[in-house]
């Protein structure tokens, strides 16, 4: 015990006050002691002055008692001592503490166990008080508190260690004063420390980490995620220069820091899915993250894999359509529809494919579209009235959404600009109107939207309406038993109307963020002949389904040299097919019900509006419905040159009788060119 008795007595002399501490080999029962090797053994320690030489004979001499046996020395500091401590159990801010140019931790006495943490010893000050910066490793020792001196030994077995200024002796070195550059620097990290405990937890890692991962791309996108998170938790930029002088170290530069804080924008805080995409590593932090955003868009990397495969060596199109059919049944054609009509965004030659649904209430139409965005990102779609405030003064809708409306009726405003926006797809439009309070004001779209309607009947422009894909959903006796089987099933198993436990969906998703995450080129190489009979819009109508379709299997498809997706002619084929079943509303843009009505007039040549009711087994409201529109300015009167309404006189036994009737009068051979609309045309390629 002689080193450890000559050590009590020198600090003794220097004026420290002493006091003996459990032993570093003490055990409780079985076990090592609790803070052995640090626990005081006296009472009210901290109120001691300096020890007597019988005390240290008593605490660390041959002849001492059990007690004291294998004591350690703890030095009490602060005033007591005139000094104060900074415990370091990392080296992370050692350098932001004290600058390197100052040498202040240098000048000054030190001590240690193990490299990479110890004790810094100062004056004391009264400028700072004890503090504990558990996260940074870092704590303020003085009034109150007490520390291990060399040669005391750890429970685990290093011994303390002095590590003094070059050519001095413990026996006459005296501590420097405490900066008070390093005393503000403390101050600012016990805010900062304050701050970065609000943020998440991976973003608590990263600012916790002794090696900062803020280098090369991935660094520096890191940093714009972290410095964002800081930000949004109140982070000065006093204290964020801090974090970065730990991070950057000799190359970190104040004027570029001072420039990119004010840049970043602490109301976009990068969101968990984007963070996971970005950082993989993260993930594991996320389980038991309890700040985590419910993300309903977020796709694992397992999900991702799955979603290649099925991409590369599946069939993503009927993947899809498999999976939409777990929750609508049937209605297999007018997915695809929707399908192509989603992903024609990220084509940069597409014209976009608009939808706009027909067919009476119950028929499934918002079923069936919902159905499909339930299968898409969050982030691509928006479900909104079409007023317009819900389009031109809302920041939700961003360029490349799908825009799904239930509504039936547009404004003379929002017709102008749907208008502009079916017919100048890559492009945002502007519509200049008067508002209420009669000042002008100018509308914007986002360019590139994809409109699905269900209930519009009057899109307000012939031209814009060819250019849609109608769709009819007919609510016939099979269909009304599809739905209720669907909804029996749905409703005994408890299950959700649109379930986000089926594995496919994720899969889904996984599909189309990667459908939607770039612009691609598509293009084909064979001649496609179109029937003679069949309009320009409706061709563009198959153009844009057949690079859709490409782009779905773009995976499976070749690539031209500069870099295009080349169609195959098994696209062509699937698009012709579904098409087929569609076919008859796009050459005529009458609902299914309308044609019906309309091949009935055809074949029986008139009848009035209570013979139509009868036959169909319809409300007169249904029937005027098909003859003027749901608004009065529609229907088949507006569409159909062969139908009119007359007045006709009919004469019985006893009285004559006026009535009006609807007649089909001329040639129609619209129903013509129903199966196949195009062909490719091989006799064209050979020509060549």
């Amino acid at each position: 015990m002689s080193e450890i008795l000559d050590a009590a007595r020198l600090y003794t002399r220097k004026g420290w006050v002493i006091h003996p501490l459990l032993s570093p080999m003490a055990v409780e029962g079985e076990k090592p002691a609790v803070s052995a090797g640090k626990r005081p053994l006296l009472a009210k320690w901290e109120q001691r002055g300096l020890a007597t030489e019988q005390e240290l004979l008593d605490w660390f001499g041959d002849n001492q008692s059990s007690r004291f046996k294998s004591s350690n020395i703890g030095l009490v500091l602060g005033r007591k001592s005139n000094l104060l401590v900074i415990d370091l159990d990392k080296l992370d801010w050692v350098n932001v503490i004290f600058p390197p140019e100052q040498k202040a931790s240098e000048n000054t006495i030190k001590a240690g166990r193990i490299s990479g943490r110890g004790h810094i010893y100062f004056k004391f000050t009264d400028k700072i008080k004890n503090c504990k910066l558990h996260d940074f490793g870092i704590e303020v020792l003085s009034d109150g508190a007490q520390v291990v001196v060399p040669p005391s030994t750890h429970k685990e077995g290093q011994q303390y260690k002095w590590q003094l200024p070059e050519g001095t002796v413990i026996e006459t070195v005296e501590p420097s004063e405490l900066p008070g550059t390093s005393i503000e620097a403390i101050k600012l990290l016990q805010s900062l420390e304050g701050k970065v405990k609000a943020c998440r937890p991976c973003f608590k890692w990263v600012i916790n980490q002794s090696k900062d991962p803020m280098h090369g791309t991935t660094g520096r996108r890191l940093m714009l995620a972290t410095a964002t998170e800081m930000k949004a938790e109140k982070v000065t930029l006093p204290e964020m220069r801090l974090y970065l002088k730990k991070v950057y170290g000799e190359k970190y530069d104040a004027a570029r820091t001072a420039e990119e804080w004010k840049n970043v924008n602490e109301n976009k805080r990068w969101q968990c899915n984007t963070i996971r995409e970005n950082f993989p590593e993260f993930e594991r932090m996320c389980e038991n993250c309890p700040k985590k955003v419910l993300d309903r868009d977020y796709i694992d990397l397992e999900i991702v894999k799955k979603a290649k495969e099925v991409m590369s060596t599946g069939d993503p199109i009927s993947y899809i359509l498999d999976t939409w059919n777990k929750f609508h049944a049937g209605d297999r054609p007018l997915g695809f529809i929707l399908m192509c009509s989603a992903v024609c965004s990220s084509i940069e030659n597409s014209d976009g494919l608009p939808v706009n649904f027909n067919g009476d209430s119950g028929g499934g139409k918002s079923h069936a579209s919902r159905s499909m965005l339930h299968l898409i990102p969050q982030r691509y779609w928006i479900n909104r009235s079409i007023s317009n405030k819900a389009l031109f003064y809302s920041d939700s809708v961003k360029p490349d959404m799908i825009f799904f409306s239930d509504d039936a009726q547009m404004s003379d405003d929002f017709k102008a600009i749907f208008k502009k926006s079916v017919s100048d797809f890559q492009e945002s439009v502007e519509h200049e109107t008067v508002s209420i309070q009669r000042k002008s004001e100018l509308l914007k779209a986002p360019p590139r939207l994809s409109w699905w309607l269900t209930s519009v009947t009057d899109i307000g422009n012939e031209e814009v309406e060819r250019r849609c894909v109608k769709i009819n959903v007919e609510v016939s006796e099979q269909r009304k038993q599809l739905i209720s089987d669907r909804l029996q099933k749905r409703r005994q198993s408890c299950e959700a109307k649109y379930p986000e436990d089926i594995p496919e969906v994720k899969v889904c998703r996984a599909i189309f963020k990667e459908l939607k995450s770039k612009k691609e080129r598509v293009v084909w190489d064979f001649p496609i002949h179109f029937r003679k009979d069949v309009s320009l819009d409706t061709q563009n109508i198959v153009y844009e389904l057949l690079i859709g379709t490409a782009l779905i299997n773009k995976y499976r498809r070749e690539r031209t040299e500069d870099g295009a997706i080349l169609a195959s002619r098994e696209d062509f084929k699937q698009v012709i097919g579904n098409f087929a079943a569609i076919s008859d509303t796009q050459q005529s843009k009458l609902t299914k019900a309308e044609l019906l009505v309309a091949r009935y007039l055809k074949q029986v040549g008139e009848a009035s509006g209570n013979t139509i009711q009868e036959y169909f087994h319809k409300s007169r409201m249904w029937v005027s419905h098909i003859m003027n529109g749901r608004n009065g300015d529609g229907g088949l009167l507006t569409k159909l040159p062969n139908i009119t309404l007359e007045d006709v006189t009919t004469k019985d036994e006893i009285e004559s009788v006026r009535k009006q009737v609807y007649k089909f009068v001329g040639e129609w051979d619209e129903f013509a060119c129903y199966e196949k609309v195009a062909t490719i045309d091989d006799s064209m390629e050979e020509a060549k």
